[in-house]
Parts: C-alpha cells; sequence; structure tokens
C-alpha cells in the first residue's frame, strides 16, 4: 500500500475512534457493543479538550512551524517510499539462514557501500521524525498514533536490508532505540515489527534478543489473543529460537513446538500452518534429525497429526535428507509412527494431507534411489484422479525423477500434459507455502499463486536435459519448439523467416524467458552440438557471448567442431511438422487425394528425423499431431490406425514409424504395425520398405528362421538390393559368415549387386574361419572386388575404397589388392595415397576424412622414411624434406580445424611429433598449450619433448605438465 492510500484510510480511522472516545466520555456502559450507526444518532457531548490534545488539564498550542502535520507525514511518507525504491535496485540479500555462510565465505558481499547509504538515509529520517514529534507537529500519542506506526513498520523495513558504517555500528542498536521511542509514544508492537528485527537480530548473532522478542509475541498472556501470521518459507521467528536454543545446548525441537502451541491456542484453526512453519524452521537450523527422533519416539506427537509429517519430510529435504523424507511417507501410509494416533477419524481412515504426497513427490526428484519414476507417475495419476492440486515443485521432482532414470519418454508425455492442463484451466500452484488445496479450482488455486512462464522453462530445460542425456536429441529441439508454440507462452515468430532464423527465433526467446538463461543455453549448445546443427551453433554464438560474463569462455557452451552440418535438415523438420500438426487438427477439410499427399509428407519427415540420427522424433511428432493423455497413452499401433483410418498409411510411413521403433528397442511392437499393415494387402511388392525393417527386427529378436523365411518371400515378390543388403547384415551380426556368402551369391544371380552386399561379403570372406563354401579367401576377394568394379564401372575401385577396405580386411588381402609389392616400403605407397586423396577432395571442395589426416601425421612422427624413400622415385607427393614436411603439417593442422580431431588425444601427439621432426618449434608448442589447456592426455614423449624446449627456452616447464 502506498503511503498516499494509508494516508487517505486514516481519518476515517480516527473519526470512529474519536466517537468511542466520546461515548465513553457521557457515560455509557457497553457502548463497543453499540453500532456505529446508533452511536452516531446520540447527541455528541461537549468534550472539555479537544482531540489533538492528550495531556489532561492543558491545552496544546500548535506550533508555529508554518506547515501541517498531514505535509510533515506526508513528507516522512514519500521519503521512505524514496528509500524503498532505492533497495529495488539492491542484489536480494540471503535468506536468515544462509547469512552465516556467506558471512564465512566472502566478507566483501556485507560491506555494500550502496547498504550503508540505505542506513544513513534511515538514520536521518528517523531524526527529522524525531524533530517533528519534539516540536508536537505530529503526536504519536495522539490522533498520529497510527500513521507513525505504519511508518515506523517501513523505516524497519529498510533498516533490515542496510548495512551499519564502516566504524563497527549496529543496526540491531538502532533498532532497540526504535523500541523504546515506540514504547516512549504509546505504540504497540506489532508483528510485522518483530519480524524486522528479528531479521536484523539474527544476521548480527544475536539470537537471544530475537528469540525473547517472538517469545513475547506468541506468549497469550503477554501480547493477548492476537492471531500471529508466519510465514511457513520463511518463519524467522521460530528459526531464531531454535538457534538460540542450540546455543543454550538444549532441545530446540521441544521448545519450538511449545511455541506452535502457544501460538494454537490463539488461532487453532491456523496450527497445522505452524507445525509446517516449524518444520521449515527447524530443517534449516539442521535439525531434521531430532524432530524425526521426536515424531517417531514422543508420544506428543500425536497433538499435530499428518501434518507433523509434512513438517518433518520438509524438515529432511532442507538437510538434503530426501530418502529419509520418502521413508516418513512410507511409514505415514502404514501407520507407523507417533502422529498414526490421530489419523482416524469418524470410524475410518482420514484422508491423506495433499501436501504429503506433494513432499514426497518432491524428495523422489532428489533421492539417491533409482527407479522413483514410476513411483512418482502412481503419485501423479493418483492426484490426477482425485481432482487435486499439484505444486510445481513436485512437478519438477517428477521430472527429475525421469531425469535420473533416463525414462525421457515419461518426461516428454506428463511436461506437456501438465502444462498445457495448467495453461488452459490451471492446476499447479506454489508450493512454497506448503498450502496444497483439497481441489483443483480456479479460486483456490489463484489464492496460493501459479508458477510463472519463467518458472515453466525450468521443466523444459529437465526435460531436454533428460533427452540429450538419452541420445534423444531430435525431441530435444522439438520439445523446445512445441513448449514456444504453446497457447500461453506469448512467443511470437515472423512468418517471413525461413527455418533455420525461425530455429534461432525460438532458442533466443525461450532463453530470454528462464531464470537462468546460461544454464539454458548450455542445453540448447549440448543438443545443438549432438545434432550436428553447426550453423544454429554459431548462430547462438553472440547471444551466448554476450550474455556470459567477461571472465568466462563462450567456447566450452560451444563443444568440438563438426564436420557436417545438419542445420538444415533439423529446422525443416521442424517447421514441417509444425505444418503437418496444424493440418492434423483438421483432418476432415481434406479431400482423398490430399490425404494422401498428407501420408507422404509425414512419411518424408519422419525420415528426417531417422537421417538426423534421431527416429524416436518421429514417434514423438506422431504423438504429437494425434494427441493422447499419457494417463491413458495410446500405443504407436493405435496410432497406426487413427492414421490408416483417417489419412492411408504408405508403405514409407509404415517404414519410417518401424523403423523408429526398433531404434527404441520396442522391435515386437514394430512387427505388430507390420503384420496389420500388410493383412489386408499381402503383396509385398506393395511393402518393400516395410519388409526390409521387419526383416531387421526379426534378427534383432533372435528369430533367424522367420527373417530367412520373410526374405524368401520378399524376393518371390519383388528383387531389390536392399532386401540383400538388410539380409546379409542380420546374418553377419550373427557371425553365420557362409550365409552372408550365399545371399550375396544369390544377389549376384538375381542381379541384385551393390557397393554395400559387396562390402559385406568381403567381411565375411575376411572374417570365416574353417568355412567349406569359402575355401579360398584371396580368390573370393578377387572375384567380389572384380565383380563390384565391374558393376560400377570405376576403375580403380579399391583405391578408390581403400580407407573402408582398410577397416574391413587384413593387411595381406588388402596389400595384395593394392598391388603393393615392396614391403619395407608400404607405409609410404600408404601415405602416397593418403596425400593423393587429399588433394582430391581438397581440389573438388569436399570435407578431408578424419582418418587420411590421422595417417599423415602418424607418418610423420613414427616413420624412419628416409632410407628407404632414395629407392622409391616413384612417389611423387611424399615430402623428402624438412621444409616440405613442415608445410604439409600446417596444411593438416589447418584442415583438421574442421573435424573434431583435436579432441583425439593420439592424433595430436602425433602431430605434435611430426612438426619437433620438421624443426617447427612453435607450431609444436602451440599445439601442446592448446590442448593441455583443454585437458587432453597427451604421450609422454610429447611432454618430455616440451618439457626440454621450455627449460632451453629459460620457460618455466610446470606449464607442460599439466597432464601428469
Amino acid at each position: 500500500t502506498s503511503a498516499r492510500t494509508l494516508w487517505r484510510q486514516g481519518p476515517r480511522h480516527f473519526g470512529r475512534a474519536r466517537l468511542g472516545l466520546h461515548a465513553h466520555i457521557a457515560g455509557e456502559r457497553n457502548s463497543s457493543y453499540l453500532s456505529l450507526a446508533h452511536r452516531r444518532t446520540r447527541i455528541r457531548p461537549r468534550a472539555p479538550w479537544t482531540c489533538q490534545d492528550r495531556t489532561y488539564g492543558e491545552k496544546a498550542k500548535a506550533p508555529l512551524t508554518g506547515k501541517s502535520a498531514r505535509e510533515a507525514l506526508r513528507a516522512h511518507a514519500l521519503r521512505v517510499e524514496e528509500i524503498s525504491n532505492s533497495i529495488l535496485a539492491l542484489d536480494s540479500l540471503p535468506q536468515l539462514w544462509e547469512y552465516e555462510d556467506l558471512i564465512h565465505n566472502d566478507e566483501s558481499k556485507i560491506s555494500d557501500p550502496a547498504r550503508q547509504q540505505v542506513y544513513r538515509d534511515v538514520m536521518e529520517l528517523l531524526d527529522n521524525l524525531q524533530a517533528d514529534v519534539d516540536s508536537r507537529l505530529i503526536e504519536p500519542k495522539g490522533r498520529h498514533r497510527v500513521h507513525v506506526s505504519i511508518l515506523v513498520d517501513a523505516v524497519l523495513r529498510c533498516l533490515a536490508v542496510s548495512d551499519p558504517p564502516g566504524d563497527g555500528g549496529s543496526v540491531y542498536s538502532q533498532c532497540d532505540r526504535i523500541m523504546k521511542r515506540m514504547t516512549e509514544w504509546s505504540i504497540d508492537l506489532q508483528h510485522s515489527h518483530c519480524k524486522s528485527i528479528m531479521l536484523v537480530a539474527g544476521r548480527e548473532g544475536l539470537w537471544k534478543e530475537a528469540s525473547r522478542l517472538f517469545a513475547k509475541r506468541i506468549d497469550p498472556r503477554a501480547s493477548g489473543l492476537t492471531p500471529v501470521n508466519i510465514d511457513v518459507s520463511d518463519p524467522i521467528g521460530l528459526y531464531c529460537i531454535a538457534r538460540h536454543a542450540q546455543e543454550q545446548g538444549l532441545d530446540p525441537v521441544e521448545i519450538v513446538l511449545n511455541g506452535v502451541l502457544n501460538m494454537s491456542i490463539v488461532c487453532p484453526s491456523e496450527q497445522g500452518r505452524y507445525v509446517l512453519a516449524a518444520g521449515s524452521a527447524l530443517g534449516q537450523a539442521g535439525e531434521a534429525e531430532s524432530l524425526m527422533q521426536y515424531l517417531l519416539t514422543n508420544s506428543s506427537a500425536k497433538k499435530f497429526g499428518q501434518h507433523l509429517v509434512a513438517a518433518t519430510a520438509h524438515a529432511c529435504l532442507h538437510c538434503s535428507r530426501p530418502d529419509d523424507a520418502i521413508r516418513l511417507f512410507d511409514n505415514l501410509t502404514e501407520g507407523d509412527h507417533q502422529a498414526s494416533v490421530e489419523w482416524q477419524w469418524e470410524g475410518g481412515k482420514e484422508r491423506l494431507l495433499p501436501i504429503c504426497r506433494d513432499l514426497a513427490m518432491r524428495a523422489l526428484g532428489v533421492s539417491s534411489q533409482s527407479g522413483t519414476t514410476d513411483e512418482c507417475v502412481a503419485h501423479l495419476v493418483d492426484v490426477e484422479q482425485r481432482g487435486l492440486a499439484l505444486s510445481f515443485e513436485a512437478f519438477l521432482g517428477f521430472l527429475l525423477s525421469c531425469e535420473k532414470d533416463g525414462e525421457w519418454e515419461k518426461s516428454v508425455d506428463f511436461l506437456f500434459y501438465v502444462v498445457e492442463k495448467d495453461l488452459s484451466k490451471g492446476w499447479l500452484v506454489d508450493g512454497s507455502s506448503l498450502q496444497i488445496p483439497h481441489t483443483d479450482t480456479t479460486e483456490e488455486i489463484a489464492s496460493l499463486g501459479r508458477p510463472t512462464r519463467q518458472d515453466l522453462m525450468d521443466a523444459l530445460e529437465i526435460t531436454m536435459r533428460t533427452c540429450n542425456a538419452s541420445g534423444k536429441f531430435g525431441v530435444s529441439l522439438l520439445c523446445a519448439q512445441r513448449f514456444a508454440l504453446m497457447p500461453g507462452m506469448e512467443i511470437q515468430l515472423e512468418e517471413s523467416s525461413g527455418p533455420s532464423a525461425k530455429l534461432s527465433q525460438i532458442f533466443q526467446s525461450l532463453s530470454a524467458l528462464s531464470h537462468s538463461p546460461i544454464d539454458f543455453l548450455a542445453t540448447i549448445c549440448a543438443t545443438l552440438v549432438a545434432s550436428n546443427c553447426t550453423r544454429a551453433l554459431h548462430d547462438l554464438e553472440r547471444l551466448v557471448s554476450e550474455t556470459l560474463a567477461p571472465a568466462e569462455d563462450p567456447e566450452s557452451f560451444l563443444g568440438t567442431k563438426q564436420s557436417f552440418d545438419q542445420t538444415e535438415l533439423w529446422a525443416d523438420f521442424l517447421e514441417n511438422a509444425r505444418i503437418l500438426n496444424a493440418i492434423a487438427n483438421e483432418p476432415d477439410s481434406l479431400s482423398s487425394n490430399n490425404r494422401e499427399i498428407f501420408s507422404h509428407a509425414c512419411s518424408r519427415t519422419f525420415a528426417q528425423a531417422s537421417a538426423g540420427g534421431d527416429p524416436s522424433a518421429a514417434l514423438v511428432f506422431l504423438e504429437w499431431m494425434l494427441p493422447s493423455t499419457p494417463l491413458q497413452k495410446e500405443s504407436t499401433l493405435s496410432l497406426m490406425r487413427k492414421i490408416a483410418s483417417t489419412y492411408q498409411a504408405s508403405d514409407d510411413l509404415t517404414a519410417e514409424i518401424m523403423d523408429a521403433l526398433i531404434t527404441n528397442g520396442q522391435h515386437i511392437e514394430a512387427l505388430e504395425i507390420f503384420g496389420e499393415a500388410t493383412a489386408e494387402n499381402s503383396d509385398l511388392a506393395n511393402w518393400l520398405s516395410s519388409s526390409n525393417r521387419a526383416v531387421r527386427a526379426l534378427f534383432q529378436v533372435g528369430r533367424e528362421n522367420d527373417a530367412r523365411a520373410l526374405f524368401e518371400k520378399a524376393v518371390e515378390s519383388k528383387c531389390h538390393p536392399d532386401t540383400f543388403v538388410v539380409t546379409a547384415q542380420g546374418f553377419l551380426a550373427k557371425g553365420q559368415h557362409d550365409a552372408v556368402f550365399a545371399i550375396y551369391k544369390r544377389g549376384l544371380k538375381n542381379v541384385c549387386l551393390s557397393e554395400h552386399l559387396s562390402m559385406l561379403a568381403l567381411q565375411a570372406v575376411s572374417s570365416s574361419k574353417g568355412s567349406t563354401l569359402i575355401s579360398d579367401k584371396m580368390k573370393r576377394t578377387k572375384q567380389i572386388v572384380v565383380a563390384v568394379a565391374k558393376l560400377t564401372g570405376v576403375h580403380g575401385w579399391s583405391e578408390q575404397h581403400y580407407w573402408h577396405l582398410k577397416n574391413v580386411l587384413k593387411f595381406g588381402p588388402l596389400r595384395w589388392l593394392m598391388k603393393w609389392s615392396q614391403v619395407d616400403s608400404v607405409f609410404l605407397d600408404e601415405l602416397e595415397l593418403a596425400l593423393k586423396t587429399l588433394e582430391h577432395r581438397s581440389a573438388t571442395g569436399l570435407q578431408p576424412i578424419s582418418d587420411l589426416l590421422h595417417s599423415v601425421a602418424r607418418a610423420a612422427a613414427t616413420a624412419d622414411y628416409e632410407a628407404v624413400l632414395s629407392r622409391r622415385p616413384d612417389l611423387k607427393l611424399v615430402p623428402r624434406s624438412q621444409h616440405a614436411w613442415a608445410s604439409e603439417l600446417q596444411r593438416i593442422a589447418t584442415m583438421a580445424e574442421d573435424t573434431s580431431l583435436f579432441d583425439d588425444a593420439e592424433f595430436v601427439s602425433d602431430l605434435a611429433m611430426g612438426f619437433t621432426k620438421a624443426g617447427c618449434r612453435e607450431d609444436f608448442l602451440k599445439v601442446v598449450k592448446r590442448s593441455l589447456r583443454e585437458g587432453l592426455a597427451l604421450r609422454d614423449e610429447v611432454l618430455e619433448e616440451a618439457a626440454k624446449i621450455a627449460s632451453e627456452a629459460q620457460t618455466p616447464s610446470h606449464a607442460f605438465k599439466v597432464s601428469e
């Protein structure tokens, strides 16, 4: 309430007070029970003195100062408002129980010049107020009592956040001075006054003075039957009592709960809230263990019922003991504690307090136990079915349980179910006060406060972290877009922007909403790194550098550089998902032809998710397009039936959904979808892609015979190279090399040969042992290579695919294929081929292959090639001097910047030793310093060489021993 409003409300109060005073003077008894209207009809007796003069026997003369009392009070109120506004610009002070740690850890934060100025301003204001009182301009004992009381309350609140000057003064001493003045002015000490004074006393460690002040306030004999309005989340008075008891070596639990009983005598209906506040105070004081023992062993616990269980659980959470809080909830449901005596009424069990279940969900999220997600889901379902409200803190506990257990699907499902329900009609409440209503009506939820958009961003961040940790980076991107487009988030996107620009807009808008933009940006960057969205990552670089503090390094958020960019791929997927979802909301508006087009568009969108490396994003998009509640979640098979009945389930769409299910390990469900899709139309020629996915699923669940049978049926319907490749891959994974070679021979016979199938056959031939079908490996290898070279029409097929063949064949057959006859210089032949390939890829604008770069670096570091090189004049590209090697290694290092090779300790070690042999000391030191700063464990020979160079240059060598 502003000062002006307080002043306007004042005269009405004083008018009623004057009526009561005149009635008392007239000698009427029980005048306080007369109605105000009745008293106003009475003839007002003439008073022997005015209301402005409270001095009996003499009249006070008005001060001759030239300003009225109203103007003086108004000036003081405006000055207090100015001081309060200046405090708003300061950083918030920590809670009282956190203040001591701040003093011990950082003294500079306590002596704040801005807060010292607040102290001086308040002292000046008090002196001016005292001057007006001394001049009788303001009469605190008379008509200005309420105004002065309110003014003093505001002054104390300002004083509570101030710092004393550097001369060692005490803020509490000034508070004590104010209390004495209030006694002189006959102004009652209200609870709001006491709260500020206790806060000051607690910050100065004066627990005795603070506890005595609060004990007097809650004593009915000392303060009368005035209810105490205590904040459950910030119970300063009870906390001061607990700290004073700790100082005196007494039992804080007994003393605090006795204080609760005193408050309950005055206001029995608020006993539950007082008990919860006591739990907060004792938890903040570190007395969770003592409170737990009191609950389990003391018979007096039955006076407090379930509220004491909730208070003890809350205390355990304050003391980082969530497992104890979970055990308390389990004991509550089993009745295994003293408070359970009161858990009976009218011959049956009392309903469970919502706050008990709520605190259990909070504890499950941060407990050390694993597998707590199912229990959280059970609690959430119970809350939904009973029509209860849910605290936002409990919802975060559920999401944290999902993150801990890696349950990304449940995290995504319940995130949007709960948030959409909350944004539409309200469900989540602020749980800091521990007041969870028994219903989810709008009125009760509004009275307790609802989470803001910034709070909901915390829930999104947890879900995105869960998806990232499970490798579902595409789902993480989809969650960010869906969250930004939800009604109520008020995030506007420019329609004229392209998909990539919209992606950047979404990330920037969401990070601006977050409580902690830096943490949210780190989560987004982790998602972009995993999804290879290099360009989007660079677009965020400017935002990160502007948001971070100058001392921090934005590179830590950008991760490693990627060798290719998928920004356009994922941006197109998200944009297509948004458009298709909007169309799916109005399926009746589509014609039969448009429904077929819609089905193919969905399949292409799902294929984008698979091409991006996260087919699970396709499943999440399918559920988004055909929504179902997570409480009654439909299977993917049911969703596919909806698509088949509403749109048209094509082969491509079915294959992409099966691919996503197989990636998630849901092979049986994928096979069910395939069986239902082909039930009416059994001609596998129309289900080629789906048949290939079914063969792969059958192999992965160990049904090789069924996979072979399906392969035979598919080949009879329509021969396609992909069918042979999938079948060969399945047999190769099972180690059945003869079967792989048989599939290759059949593909060759049926004109279904491909490079991929040939590579699989080469791998089977090379890995086979004691095979009767593959009797002559060299002969079989040559036949396969000749056949595939004839198929592709490429001269020198082996040379072109050398780096792939190197991972498939052994050294002997590979050298024979490459026709490298000189054994002692084979490494030079490989180096010549690597340099030739790099030169070709550079000339055609292709990205370098990491294996090629590493091969050159390894040759430069380890090969002793000078004697052999003189006998090989045919090698035109291999460097023959230190200068030539230096130029080549510098080119290799530049190319490696666009890859992740600088995160590979072996490559960096080879590159560094190569620079040493080439005489490039500066390049050597540059590479080593960079790698050590990034924490790479380089080889010992590199560190020894670095220390040697450092000692020769008279440079401290300890900088090169970081990895040791």
